[in-house]
């Protein structure tokens, strides 16, 4: 039997409530919550996707890259009822409103964010990881920290084979560094094509993708992974190696220079 999840309610496009906390979609990168409004820097259409998420697989352990205002972690909260949710951020310094949310709610034992660690420091993360949640899978993981290809990369290892079978891993904004012609190297389009390549070559490993304008979802597959080993690198072919090659020195697409089709040869 499902629980019965509090329900979103917009007041407007910008503003909605979950239960009885204020939330609003900040538009503007100066926006900043406050006691009784959090911020979260997302679009309406990406908080009704995670509101379905949630919804279909009612997570009960959560962890979030990326705290920001705090208003994403809060959301987390009081949408999924989660028995806890970590959150991590590079930032040393708390969130005042998180921290005033998490003290007036009594979310201390469920909300727990941890500040100034980075989302490539395994040793922290599993450390963390070991302390909140010992051996239990992981149900949903979201990636809205850094966006950088090699921060995400090594976040991706630690964290998906921790994920329960049908889990669901997020990686937000993974086009901000395309612009109109060309791809900026570096970029997260190389590990969404090692995200691809590993679903095509590792059967079982992941069991779904979904790639929107602004977000991936995978959904974990039933094959077993070593935690202290897995290594996405290692589940694709010397074929798609050489094709990341390419797009990492930007031979697939750079300014004023366009992969034409029928012409590469690997």
């Amino acid at each position: 039997m499902q629980t019965l999840l509090p329900k979103l309610h917009w007041v407007d496009d910008l503003h909605f409530t979950v239960g009885d906390t204020n939330f609003y979609v900040a538009e503007l990168r100066d926006a900043r919550s406050r006691k009784n409004r959090l911020a979260l820097f997302k679009w309406r259409w990406m908080v009704e996707v995670y509101d379905r998420l949630i919804r279909g697989l009612e997570p009960e352990n959560i962890v979030e890259l990326g705290i920001r205002e705090g208003g994403s972690t809060a959301f987390l909260a009081a949408v999924a009822l989660p028995k806890k949710i970590v959150a991590v951020d590079l930032d040393p310094t708390p969130n005042r409103a998180l921290a005033s949310h998490i003290e007036t709610r009594g979310l201390a034992e469920i909300v727990k964010p941890y500040y100034g660690v980075d989302q490539a420091d395994r040793e922290r993360i599993e450390e963390i990881l070991q302390q909140e949640y010992g051996l239990d899978p992981l149900d949903l993981v979201v990636d809205d920290a850094s966006h950088l290809l090699e921060q995400t990369r090594c976040s991706f290892n630690i964290l998906f084979p921790r994920l329960r079978i049908g889990g669901i891993y997020v990686i937000e904004d993974w086009p901000w560094k395309h612009v109109p012609g060309r791809v900026v190297r570096g970029d997260l389009t190389i590990f969404l094509f090692e995200l691809l390549m590993a679903c095509t070559f590792m059967e079982g490993l992941i069991d779904s993708i979904e790639i929107d304008r602004n977000m991936i979802r995978l959904r974990r597959g039933e094959l077993p992974v070593d935690r202290d080993s897995f290594d996405i690198s290692e589940c694709y072919d010397d074929h798609a190696r050489a094709l990341l090659e390419l797009l990492g020195s930007g031979g697939l697409a750079t300014a004023g220079q366009h992969y034409e089709p029928g012409t590469l040869e690997i």
